[in-house]
């Protein structure tokens, strides 16, 4: 299932990522392996950016956080989809724009 939300925002020169999902506690790792995370930083008139080594951690809820590297201008977005243990994606969920 895909996320219910994304927020971002610009943190102490980083991009914080916060997913909520209605199964969160159901993305722990499976007997399969575990689900993965896929973001990407869309901006204003650049390519968007694959997150690659962005490692999401369970938050408080039904949450998942993660920090990328580098503040986003105004008008970016991140677009997640949660893949499964055998590699099915989720449809995109889109974030907050900064």
């Amino acid at each position: 299932a895909p996320p219910s939300n994304v927020q971002i925002a610009n943190v102490a020169g980083n991009l914080a990522i916060t997913v909520t999902h209605p199964a969160a506690d159901s993305l722990v790792g499976t007997a399969l392996g575990p689900h993965r995370f896929e973001a990407w930083r869309c901006e204003p008139d650049v390519r968007p950016v694959r997150l690659d080594g962005v490692v999401f951690t369970r938050g408080a809820g039904a949450t998942w956080v993660a920090n990328a590297p580098g503040v986003s201008n105004a008008g970016a977005y991140v677009s997640l989809r949660i893949i499964d243990p055998v590699g099915r994606r989720s449809d995109a969920c889109v974030s907050n724009q900064i």
